[in-house]
């Protein structure tokens, strides 16, 4: 068993809520993140994204690096190729909850 601080980002908890389908689901979701720290994302951030443009069209998952990189986090995640090349610290998780360090 892992203990430490665990992070999510303000893009994981609208997905989360984007799902919910009723109110019970949304009071399970408010109970799950009452447990972590959510980080949010300065505009300043913007300022970085051009460093992962190569590896992501997208905005989101530039911020997404952007975030990661700039607080020292390692990404995990269930798509560990997603991240490969871009320098971060990344962790894959089975669907089983099975860890493989990937960097």
């Amino acid at each position: 068993m892992f203990t430490g601080t665990c992070y999510t980002s303000v893009f994981n908890v609208s997905e989360l809520y984007s799902f919910a389908a009723v109110e019970h689901e949304e009071s399970q979701i408010r109970n799950l993140l009452n447990a972590l720290h959510i980080l949010g994302i300065p505009a300043r951030y913007g300022l970085n994204t051009k460093a992962f443009e190569k590896y992501f069209s997208n905005v989101r998952d530039q911020l997404f690096c952007v975030l990661a990189k700039l607080n020292n986090l390692t990404i995990v995640t269930g798509d560990a190729k997603k991240y490969r090349n871009t320098g971060l610290q990344i962790l894959e998780m089975s669907s089983e909850g099975k860890e493989s360090d990937i960097r």
